[in-house]
């Protein structure tokens, strides 16, 4: 190799920059070329400077600076990530309704019923409660009054709520979630449980569904059957129906847990709410369209009947399935509810009409309910238009 370009080499390889083949030669070569060797012994060496610790602190300081930025910007992007995350889920859950998800419209639903409605009941506050609809004027009374839901129903919950509060009244689950309830057609369940100790240290939970919505956004109760309120200490093992009507009387049900139902429907009724005249017109017309099987009779009979009063269970149970059991045909309609200034009550008039080949036979009846449920029309109650037929005596006793 020609010293001219080993000496080109030669301050790359004292400064380590050259490749290792280009190392190789110039190593090679000044194992024979003493000038070459002597030229790499020549080149000034660098001396590393000591270092002045009073130079040092503010570069010290700058770095300490710098890592504190680092941890808090690392820091900052955990929080972030924690924040949007969530946030993230939520958004896309608000969108596309993934089921079992929570979403901005469940979570400001939680904290309304927990924070308002459900302290409302709780905490007895019923003029809130009953005031958050207008006045729904049904009747005028002899004096030109008028009589409302308001105004009827604030004093029975006040009432209610005085026999239940002892048994500390307070807001459980709530629960808020989508489902598929088919073809993509996607709706979301809400409600929540009122809770209630009673006397024996046992907890009724009561629900409250506000998928039934009754123009205030909250929701009304569910309609309890107040023997199933009382499960295990009042029904027989089993599922049969018939005999559960006849293995239960009205004595069979403990006070605080009558105390704590005709409490949840007294608020059903101050909202307002007429689902369960309709419920009662469903069953009538369904089970009367179908064909009768015994266990739809049962089912139906104890569907119907669980809208009455605990005093009317059976008598309404006979009534409606002996009807069901003949081969008249059935038509119901039930009329706008109206007051009874003398029993103070609301009632539902309603028209039934039986048929059976050529005979027809048409009822009117006086429906009334107060927070125990329906009560079994009184003779008086009872209207028939083709009088003293086995059609019309049967359907006059379709209600007990």
């Amino acid at each position: 190799m020609k010293c001219e370009v080993i000496r080109d080499l030669i301050p790359l390889y004292d400064e380590k920059l050259c490749s290792p083949e280009s190392a190789a030669l110039v190593e090679e070569h000044i194992k024979t070329c003493a000038d070459c060797q002597a030229l790499l012994e020549a080149l000034p060496k660098a001396e590393i400077p000591k270092a002045d610790p009073d130079e040092i602190k503010p570069f010290v300081r700058i770095r300490r600076r710098l890592r504190a930025r680092d941890i808090g910007l690392i820091v900052l992007g955990i929080v972030l990530l924690a924040v949007l995350i969530p946030v993230g889920y939520l958004t896309v859950n608000q969108i596309f309704h993934i089921n079992g998800g929570t979403d901005f419209e469940d979570l400001i639903y939680k904290y309304e019923m927990q924070n308002k409605f459900g302290k409302m009941i709780t905490e007895g506050r019923m003029e809130e409660y009953v005031q958050r609809h207008e006045d729904i004027y049904l009747c005028d009374a002899p004096d030109g009054t008028e009589i409302s839901h308001q105004s009827f129903y604030l004093e029975k919950l006040k009432a209610a709520y005085e026999k239940v509060k002892k048994y500390d009244p307070r807001v459980g689950k709530i629960y808020s979630e989508y489902y598929n309830h088919g073809d993509n057609d996607i709706h979301r369940m809400q409600y929540f449980v009122l809770e209630f100790t009673r006397s024996n240290g046992t907890v009724l939970e009561m629900v409250i569904v506000t998928s039934l919505y009754d123009g205030s956004g909250y929701g009304v109760p569910l309609w309890e059957d107040v023997r199933f309120a009382a499960e295990g200490e009042v029904l027989p093992p089993g599922d049969n129906l018939e005999e559960m009507f006849y293995a239960v009387s009205e004595s069979d049900i403990p006070t605080d847990v009558r105390d704590i139902y005709a409490f949840v429907n007294t608020l059903y009724f101050a909202d307002g709410g007429d689902l369960n005249v309709r419920y009662v017109n469903y069953v009538l017309n369904e089970v009367a369209s179908h064909p009768r099987e015994e266990d739809d009779l049962s089912a139906g009979g104890y569907s119907l009947t669980s809208r009455f009063a605990v005093s009317d269970f059976k008598s309404v149970y006979n009534g409606f399935t002996d009807f069901m059991r003949s081969d008249y045909t059935l038509d119901a309609t039930f009329g706008h509810e109206r007051f009874d200034m003398e029993r103070n009550m609301f009632y539902y008039p309603v028209t039934l009409v039986g048929s059976y080949e050529e005979q027809q036979a048409i009822v009117q009846i006086k429906l009334y309910y107060d927070e125990y449920g329906f009560h079994s029309p009184r003779p008086e109650d009872i209207k028939g238009i083709y009088e003293n037929s086995d059609l019309e005596k049967k359907l006059a006793g379709i209600f007990g």
